[in-house]
């Protein structure tokens, strides 16, 4: 029993010696207290190890105030050795990222300096062989950095799901260029969508037509469509879903209340449809517009 104490009273000296060395680097108490609880290794970590893994990373670039709200936001970060983060970093400004670049993903995502150098080599290799571009992949995890993130198994399912489906390898590379988040989805939930836009009856080369226009369109679920199909078709508002599908944005909740406004000071949404599906900034505006005329059935329309 007096060995299990003594060993307990160790441990908490040891603990409360790893708080003060984040306490002196420049975390708060409470920060050091949520990293601990975060990472519960910590205390097998020596000073020197987190020291110089930070010290490290600071050299490259980033500041401390980046390095502390990375290491709260993601514990396990305090783990890493700063060789395996430098060889990270070396390889993906080697592939074609800017020191800037890096930074700001890694301050982004954290976990992206957890994930090894022949991990993300193995993904941007893949894609490049699917047919992206060096300066495509690098403007895609840019904007989505968790992109690095992902194996080379799961980006291939989605890709070959999606040609499979009938988009060519064109389409597929156009749309996950301008929407990367694309690829963060399963080749399940993108069938869903796809699926039930066709029971709604759309033919195949429609929604093709609809996804290459509008690619974020992937990214909604086969509830949310079909809520906004249906919203459209109670209501009788006709408008080509096909040619336009940006119409699918606005929430359905927002159209609502927009068709209630419109209705109230007598204008025919029906036949102008346009003002419902506007930008909040621009519809504010319309509506006051609208609001201040005389409608009458010489009235002209806004759009």
């Amino acid at each position: 029993m007096y060995s299990t104490l003594k060993k307990e009273q160790e441990r908490d000296k040891k603990r409360g010696k790893r708080l003060e060395n984040l306490q002196e680097y420049g975390f708060t108490k409470d920060q050091a207290i949520k990293v601990k609880v975060g990472f519960p290794n910590l205390l097998g970590c020596t000073a020197e190890r987190t020291n110089g893994l930070l010290k490290n990373l600071q050299e490259y670039g980033f500041t401390k105030n980046q390095l502390i709200k990375m290491a709260v936001k993601l514990p396990n970060l305090l783990r890493c050795t700063a060789e395996r983060t430098n060889g990270l970093l070396k390889n993906l400004q080697e592939y074609g990222f800017t020191k800037n670049q890096v930074i700001k993903m890694a301050v982004k995502l954290p976990n992206l300096l957890s994930c090894t150098a022949e991990r993300t080599n193995g993904l941007l290799k893949n894609l490049q062989e699917y047919g992206f571009t060096k300066n495509q992949l690098i403007k895609m995890a840019a904007s989505l950095t968790s992109l690095l993130s992902y194996t080379a198994e799961r980006t291939n399912g989605l890709l070959k799901n999606l040609q499979k489906y009938g988009f060519t390898k064109n389409q597929v590379i156009k749309m996950a260029a301008v929407f990367p988040s694309l690829l963060s989805y399963t080749a399940e939930r993108t069938n869903g969508l796809l699926k039930n836009l066709q029971e709604y009856g759309f033919t195949k080369n429609q929604v093709i037509k609809m996804e290459v226009k509008l690619p974020s369109l992937l990214g909604y679920t086969a509830e949310r469509t079909g809520k906004h199909i249906e919203w459209l078709r109670h209501h009788k508002i006709e408008v080509d879903l096909v040619e336009k599908p940006f119409y699918l944005i606005t929430s359905v909740k927002t159209l609502e209340t927009r068709r209630k406004m419109l209705k109230r000071i007598g204008f025919d949404y029906t036949r102008y449809p346009n003002p419902l599906f506007c930008g909040k900034k621009r519809w504010q505006g319309i509506f006051d517009k609208l609001s201040s005329q005389t409608i009458s059935s010489s009235f002209k329309p806004i759009t």
